[in-house]
Parts: structure tokens; sequence; C-alpha cells
């Protein structure tokens, strides 16, 4: 019973009890109840489950589970044994070992990002020489945050534009930071000589102060480069709607957004040649001016007049010329369907074709930046624009 005398003697080197080694007895005696006080031993309790090594041998329960699987290590089951054979040799970690005839393609890490460089969206179908503009001594960082087509402008341009800023051989021109997208694009699709070209002629327009509208000049004078290019070559994803580039340009990203139409709808290619009258629509055979007769359209969808039209909404766009009726096009495309192909009537049409063609580009340059949440008359509004220019 607790607090008596121990059923059987000590267990240890006589003179004394031995040390507390946790074998076969329990707790300490000092946590032991009982009316006795405590004892040295008590061989009713518990084993310990890590007892202390033995003349520096473990016990049984305690041995290394070399021998043992994963499982039995796991658990501590020292009575299971491997199968395995062959002595401790044989039971060392297996490695894995290729299957003949296996391949196991090695993990190869991203691409780290160039220093210096933004991450831009490529374009399709376009050439990236932002290694050969840094390798001439160009600022790439400064230059393509322009615009996103400045990756893909010539090595020579860039760097020209970059000498005009920077006032080598003659007074600072600014003429790389007025360069929308849109010249940008026509630069990356020039040859290094024609883009050179382009570029001195406006650079020295500027210089003499003659220019209102650098991006109008500026495609004015690619114009003529592009339009003797050949066509570029259409890689295997097609655009969704006919092209609608100007100057030759490959269609952008906003014109592959358009949904297709029917022909005669906005978005249809122009019709080249002797038009043929449609049916309830006007017959065709007028001469209009740039020497060419106007495609034959029947009246657009949607209601008469379309947005502030009062002529029944039938369009006069074929009565400009073509760089005209592409940004036309394109306010359009952007406005849609605040401004429609109706928008356009023929007095508003007559008006833009009587500007200079610098004013003509200045009109549409600020109908797509205008906020068109808030016009009623679209028509009148952009009509008030043609007036201003026209005094």
């Amino acid at each position: 019973m607790y607090g008596g005398p121990p059923l059987a003697p000590p267990r240890g080197p006589p003179g004394g009890p031995a040390p507390y080694d946790a074998y076969d007895v329990g707790p300490p005696a000092a946590y032991r109840p009982g009316p006795g006080g405590p004892g040295p031993y008590d061989p009713y309790g518990p084993s310990d489950p890590y007892p202390p090594p033995r003349n520096g041998m473990p016990p049984m329960v305690a041995l290394p589970a070399a021998h043992m699987g994963p499982s039995a290590a796991m658990h501590g089951h020292g009575d299971l044994l491997s199968p395995y054979a062959g002595g401790p040799a044989a039971l060392q970690p297996l490695v894995p070992v290729p299957v003949p005839g296996q391949y196991v393609p090695a993990p190869v890490a991203p691409p780290a990002a160039m220093p210096g460089y933004p991450q831009q969206p490529p374009v399709s179908g376009r050439r990236s020489y932002a290694v050969d503009q840094a390798t001439m001594g160009i600022r790439v960082t400064e230059l393509h945050g322009m615009s996103v087509f400045a990756e893909y402008v010539h090595p020579a341009p860039a760097l020209k534009l970059q000498q005009l800023w920077d006032g080598l051989g003659g007074a600072p021109n600014r003429l790389v930071s007025l360069l929308d997208d849109r010249s940008w694009e026509v630069l990356s699709d020039l040859a290094a000589p024609e883009a050179l070209a382009v570029i001195d002629q406006v650079a020295e327009a500027m210089s003499r102060q003659e220019l209102r509208n650098p991006n109008a000049f500026f495609m004015s004078c690619a114009k003529k480069y592009l339009q003797a290019m050949p066509p570029a070559p259409r890689g295997a994803q097609q655009p969704m709607v006919p092209d609608m580039g100007e100057y030759g340009r490959a269609p952008t990203q906003m014109d592959r957004m358009v949904p297709l139409a029917a022909p005669g709808h906005w978005d249809a290619p122009l019709q080249r040649g002797p038009p043929a009258p449609p049916a309830g629509g006007m017959s065709g055979g007028y001469e209009y001016d740039y020497g060419r007769a106007p495609p034959a359209r029947g009246p657009p969808g949607g209601p008469p007049g379309g947005m502030g039209s009062p002529n029944g909404g039938i369009s006069g766009l074929e009565i400009l010329p073509e760089p005209a009726q592409q940004r036309a096009r394109e306010a359009i495309a952007r406005h849609y369907p605040a401004v429609t192909e109706a928008t356009f009537d023929r007095g508003l049409c007559e008006g833009i074709r009587r500007l200079p063609y610098e004013d003509t580009m200045a009109v549409f340059d600020e109908l797509m930046s205008a906020d068109m949440s808030a016009v009623r008359n679209v028509t009148a509004y952009v009509m008030g624009m043609v007036r201003k220019r026209g005094r």
C-alpha cells in the first residue's frame, strides 16, 4: 500500500539507494501521495516513455528506427522489423533512380525583368528595338514612357528625337514630347531613312514656329512614305474587322474591338470604283471632290437624324478627303453611340472640307479628347469647333 515499505528490495548497487533512472519506477517519490511519506521507489507506477541511457546504451524501447519502416518508426513499433535484409548498409534512404527511357524536364526559372526597361505589352507583328536603342546610348526609360510604340521605333530616328530634345547642334526641340500614339505608331512603321526625313521636316517647321498641330503635320509628311510601302504581311491571327488603318498602317487594338457590320455601315471598307445603287438607297454617279464617286450607301440604322443630324440620317463623309474620313471613323469608334456616322451630315462636312489640313486634324483631335456625356447636339458641337477655326 502507498506509504508503506516497498514490496521488493531496492535495486541498484549496495550502499544506498540507486539514483533515479526511470527504468522500472514511476514518477519521483515526491509526487506520490501516501500517509507514510515518500519512498525512493514505486514498483507500481508506469514506466517513463523516454528513459535516459544506461551505461551509454539506450533501452530497447528507444532504439533508433534504422531497421523500421516509416510507419513503424513513426509510431514506435520496435517489434515490427523491416522485411529488408542485408544489414544497415542495405537500409539506407533510397535515392530516386531515373527509369531508362523516361524524360524528366529540368525546371527552368522564368526570365527576370531587365532593369531600366518598363514592362509593356508586346505589339503584334513588330520588332522590339529596346536593346539596340540602349546600345546606341538612348535613354530608353524616358523614351519608352512616351508611348507603347516607342520601343518599336528604329534606333536611328529614336536617337534623332533624343538629340533634338537635348539641343545637340542647335536649339532644343520638344518634338519627342508632343507626338501622340498615332504618330509613334506610324514612326514605328517607317524605315529608318523615311523616319529620319519626316522628323527633319517636322523639326524644321517647328523651329520656324509654323505649326499649331505637330501631329497633324507629322502625319501629312509620313503619308507619302507609307503609301509607297508594300502592305504589311498578315500574321496567323486575322483581325476581326476589315482594315481600318490609316495611311497604310496595321489596324490598332481599338479597330479590332469594333464588331463586324453589314456593308454600308461606317466600319465597312470604302467601295472603290463606280458604285451600284442599293435597294432603297441613293444611286451614285455624281462626281465629288478628289476625283472619285462616293460609295453607295443607304440610310444607316438608328433613329432618324441620328444624334442631332437634321437631314434624316444621311451622312456627308464621302465629300471629305480620306485622312479626314479616317479621323471621323476613329471619333465614331471612340464615342459611339454618342457619335455616329449621321453626326457628320452634309453641312458639317462642307465646313470641315473648307478648313486647311492642319485645322481639320485639329478639329478631330479636339473631338477625340472631348467628353460627350453632357453634349446633346453633337453635330452643332462639332460645327462650333469648325467655325472657331474658320474665322
